[in-house]
């Protein structure tokens, strides 16, 4: 029974997702997109710097406009400062 269950959640997974295709990217999809790691984009998802992300399960759904909106947004190298780091 709760294999018929798996099956049948499993199966409305798929249908939403290729309903969303190409409005929503995986987390691997936008992390290559914006050639940063998967552990990245669920810290992004997570503090809020991406919003509109839909989780599935394990597996999160990023708006691809998110994605655009971050590739034309200026990052700067390297680790950020800590609050009470000195000059």
């Amino acid at each position: 029974m709760s294999s018929i269950i798996f099956a049948c959640v499993a199966i409305i997974f798929v249908i939403i997702f290729e309903a969303m295709e190409g409005e929503f990217l995986t987390t691997k999809e936008a992390a290559d997109a914006l050639g940063v790691s998967t552990a990245y984009i669920r810290q992004m998802i997570a503090s809020g710097t991406i919003t509109g992300a839909k989780k599935f399960g394990r597996d999160n759904a990023v708006p691809a406009t998110e994605i655009e909106r971050l590739k034309n947004t200026e990052r700067k190298a390297g680790r950020p400062k800590k609050k009470n780091e000195h000059k």
